[in-house]
């Protein structure tokens, strides 16, 4: 799939790997401009999915951090378009980015 402009992914049940994640979510961010990825699923879904991915979905940490660690990398958490939803609550990254999806989420609901 080449498709440049896509902006979100949405997963039926967790991705057995960490990996096939990356592959898939990726393609939100082809184009440098930010996505999202939401990741449906039961508890017992789990069962079918690697530690790594098991401790991604289920973490209160910064997914995005995981992430990284997965792949040995690291990498400057404060860029802008570069939060994970976890991040996002605890406002831990750029303070106008998140007061905007903020604002934008809880005018859709």
């Amino acid at each position: 799939m080449d498709i440049p402009n896509i902006r979100k992914v949405v997963h039926y049940g967790p991705p057995r790997d960490v990996e096939q994640y990356v592959k898939v979510t990726g393609r939100t961010v082809r184009d440098g401009l930010p996505g999202q990825c939401v990741i449906l699923y039961h508890p017992h879904a789990l069962s079918h999915t690697i530690d790594a991915m098991k401790e991604i979905v289920k973490t209160k940490e910064c997914r995005r951090q995981l992430l990284l660690q997965a792949f040995n990398e690291t990498s400057d958490l404060n860029s802008q378009y570069r939060c994970c939803d976890n991040c996002l609550k605890d406002y831990s990254c750029h303070r106008t980015y998140v007061r905007k999806i903020i604002a934008k989420f809880q005018l859709q609901l």
